[in-house]
């Protein structure tokens, strides 16, 4: 069996080739940072058995969890192939796990897409509906990249 320290670099070699740096920001507990849009997610190697490619976000702050934020978060999470969005304590997260030992490269680039699309999707039309901050709305325009950008095909990453 393949253990979450053998994926790490892995991981990491796909995620520098797909956002074009030499220089990877890993943080301290190995969770690799993306900015996209009005959104941020962390890319993460899980060491579970058997381990799991994590990405996740905090999509909104600060958004009181009525009938509505949920019956909302439902007919999204309908809709989504991959991931799930729910609320939690006043934020709505989004996390999509796959398997990884069997990941190549293409997949965990296409998980980033898709995390990116669904985070700023989601994201900016629940914080049009409902109210509540997006990263965006946090860090403010000077500081909102961590990676750079990257073209995906419908828009920045």
């Amino acid at each position: 069996m393949i253990h979450a320290d053998v994926l790490r670099p892995f991981v990491e070699h796909a995620m520098s080739d797909f956002l074009r740096t030499d220089s990877l920001n890993v943080q301290e507990d190995g969770s690799i940072p993306v900015t996209s849009g009005s959104g941020k997610f962390t890319v993460d190697v899980v060491d579970a058995d058997p381990p799991r490619l994590r990405l996740e976000a905090q999509v909104l702050t600060e958004v009181d969890g009525g009938a509505k934020v949920l019956r909302k978060l439902n007919e999204r999470n309908d809709a989504l192939e991959y991931g799930r969005l729910f609320w939690r304590e006043h934020c709505v997260y989004f996390e999509l796990d796959l398997p990884a030992a069997a990941l190549d490269a293409d997949e965990i680039v296409q998980a980033c897409r898709i995390a990116a699309k669904v985070i700023n999707t989601a994201g900016d039309q629940m914080h049009e509906e409902f109210g509540g901050k997006r990263f965006v709305d946090i860090q403010g325009e000077q500081d909102k990249q961590d990676q750079g950008r990257v073209e995906v095909g419908f828009g920045y990453l």
